[in-house]
Order: structure tokens, then sequence, then C-alpha cells
């Protein structure tokens, strides 16, 4: 097995690192370009103060004459910091440095994907051990050969950083399922859900699902007992759950400050009013992204279908074979669940609702996104790791 996963990692890395430079340095990528003209216009602070001063850092994307900017800084400050020190801040160079990061953190993705999938149905009892041994390997396999994956960590994007933490946040979430007190996995899943948000800001989608499957964690498995789901301490359960919903908040927040001051409209951690400049961007891409605006980047989206995000993802981001493949993991893995779900240990019945959870947030967002006007496959990239272990299931069904 051992074997076998160094053989999927080396695929994902030959997917990955292969021909990053595939526009032969001419820039084709407007957001990428975008972000490069952002990063060297950059100046490093001279110490820490300067760094959380909003007004005055040059890290700061409206301190340096872009007016409009809706993505995080984390991406572009740990590649500015990179290629300063690695003599790499030139216009080709810095492109080529945040494209070897992409892709980069997307290779880790994969071995996420495969540690998920293995604490996901590691002893799960509504699955055949030998399917147990090799979904997670089928899972990993099926993100190191998915397409949209792969195109996007040739992008430096913020796209491939947000699905690396997005996706790890929940990871050390899921990784204290034995466990009903708080732990370092939890104070590190905060911070990388922080990273998440300070790499693009739509990282909140994950958190109604860390949320729930921490309270499913830390909750649930110590105050319900075997025969019952319900007892007598439910205000302190809830209360205990507010209490870890709000830890985990506060965590996360004052990491945000650390990693993206320039959210904030002040350096202090007290006041959380976001950067004007900021939330007018925010609405202002509000107003672009919608039919009547005619913005240019838009136009290609008027009159598409509801499903029109459905077939991108059919055609273009799995593929056809892997997104049936992924069908047929989906609808065993609801076959399972509700067959076996009611007759099991709690453990085990918590697992059940954590992969319930699971399934329902991925249907929910992406029903939400096919319903908006703009019906981009890049607003789905933090799916994909939860498609790969869908597929996993897939693949170990058909084999």
């Amino acid at each position: 097995m051992r074997q076998l996963l160094l053989l999927i990692l080396f695929l994902a890395l030959f997917f990955r690192f292969n021909h990053l430079n595939w526009d032969q340095s001419y820039h084709l990528h407007p957001d990428e370009r975008f972000l490069t003209m952002v990063g060297q216009a950059m100046q490093l602070p001279k110490n820490f103060e300067e760094y959380f001063n909003q007004k005055q850092s040059l890290l700061n994307p409206f301190n340096i004459g872009f007016n409009f900017y809706v993505y995080g800084i984390f991406p572009l400050v740990l590649t500015k910091y990179l290629a300063a020190s690695f003599g790499m801040d030139s216009y080709n160079e810095f492109t080529l440095l945040g494209r070897f990061l992409s892709a980069l953190v997307d290779f880790l993705t994969v071995i996420l994907v495969y540690k998920t999938a293995k604490l996901l149905f590691e002893k799960y009892k509504n699955v055949s051990r030998s399917m147990l041994q090799v979904i997670p390997l089928f899972s990993a396999l099926f993100y190191a050969v998915s397409v949209y994956p792969i195109q996007s960590s040739h992008f430096f994007t913020a796209d491939t950083f947000l699905n690396f933490f997005m996706f790890g946040s929940f990871y050390l979430i899921l990784k204290d399922y034995n466990v009903s007190r708080l732990t370092f996995n939890f104070f590190i899943s905060s911070v990388f859900f922080s990273l998440a948000l300070a790499s693009k800001i739509s990282a909140l989608y994950i958190l109604p699902l860390n949320l729930g499957v921490l309270s499913l964690i830390k909750v649930i498995k110590t105050f319900f007992n075997k025969e019952s789901f319900f007892k007598k301490q439910s205000l302190f359960m809830i209360f205990l759950a507010v209490f870890f919903v709000g830890l985990y908040l506060v965590v996360s927040y004052f990491f945000l400050r650390l990693f993206n001051p320039y959210y904030f409209d002040s350096p202090s951690f007290f006041n959380i009013n976001l950067n004007k400049n900021f939330s007018e961007s925010i609405k202002l891409l509000t107003l672009l992204s919608n039919s009547d605006a005619w913005y240019p980047p838009a136009v290609q989206w008027m009159n598409k279908p509801w499903y029109g995000l459905l077939l991108t993802t059919f055609f273009a981001g799995l593929g056809p074979i892997n997104f049936i493949v992924m069908l047929i993991g989906l609808i065993s893995l609801l076959i399972s669940l509700k067959s076996k779900v009611k007759n099991q240990k709690l453990h085990l019945r918590i697992k059940s609702l954590i992969i319930l959870s699971i399934i329902l947030w991925v249907f929910g967002y992406f029903i939400y996104q096919s319903l908006q006007f703009v019906k981009s496959i890049r607003y789905t990239i933090y799916l994909y790791p939860f498609f790969a272990i869908f597929g996993g299931i897939g693949m170990s069904v058909i084999s």
C-alpha cells in the first residue's frame, strides 16, 4: 500500500509541476497577471509596527495604487517574502514562484485527501474491510488526476491556497474524532481557517461544516449516551456548544489579524470594522456580477441555464468518467448510511452524521452556486477534495 501511495504522489507531482511556464512568460491569465502586478508594487515593511499599520504598510494594495482589490493578501505576502529572499522579485520570476507555491499547496491537498478518507472510513462498519484499505488510496488518486485542480495548480491565484487551508481546517477538526476535550488540533484548525480567510474571504463557506462537525465531536460525544440521543444536561450541552464555537471563532479572528490585517480599518484588535476600501471593492464586485451591469468578464454568464455549473463540472472540472465514478460512490455511500446508521454504536453513529453533514454541505453549496449569476468553476474548487473522497468510494465499488 505504501508503494501505491508513493506512486500516486509521484503522479500528482508530475501533473502539477510539469511545465509551469506554460505561457512562456506572456502572462496570459488575467487574475494571475493582476496579482503579479500587485506583488511587484509591494514593499516589505521595516518592522512589525509598519506591517500592522493599515494606513502606512506598503503590503496593503490600497496604499500602492490598487483601489479595487477583493482577494486576501496572504498568498501574495508569502510569495513576496520568498521572492525577496531568493532573488526572484522580478516580473516573470515572481509569477513562476507563485505558480510553484500554488502547485505545492495543491500537492499537499492530495495528501490531505488521503488522510481525511482514512479518518472517515477507518473502522467504519458501513464499509467492508477490503474497501477500507483502498478508499483512501483511490481518493488520493482521484484528486491527483482531477482536471480542474491540476489546471488551478498551474495558475498563481488565491484559489489553491484557499482550497488547501479550507480543507486542512476541516481535516484537523475531524482528526479529533476520538477526543472529547480541547486539543492542539482544535487550535491548529482555527489557524488554518484564518489562513484560508487571509487568502480569500470566501473561506467563510467552510465555517458551517467545521462548526457542525466540531459540535458533533465535542458535544454530542461527551453528553449523549448509548441508549438515547438526549440527556437532562441539554442546557449545559448547548452552553458547551456555544463555548466551543465561540472559542474557535475568537482564535480564528486573532490569527486573521496577524495574517491579513488589511481586511480591517484599524490595528486595534477590538475594532472589527472592515477596511472601507475592501468593503467597497466587494460591493462593486457584487454590482458587476449580474446581468444588468454588462461587465465584460461577466457577459459570458448571461442566459446560462441553472444547470450550467453541473455541465461544466461534468465536462471540464472532473471529466465525464470521473464524474460518473464520483456519482456511483456518492449513491453507494448514501445507501450505506440509510441502511446501517440506526444500528451502530454511538461513535459510529456520530461518524455517520459527520459523513451526512459533508454530503449535505457539498450539495447545499453546489446548488447555491448553481443559482448564482456567475457560475464559474473556480468558486467550487473547495468541493473537489470531497468529490475525490466520493470518487474514491466509487472506484472501490467498481473494482
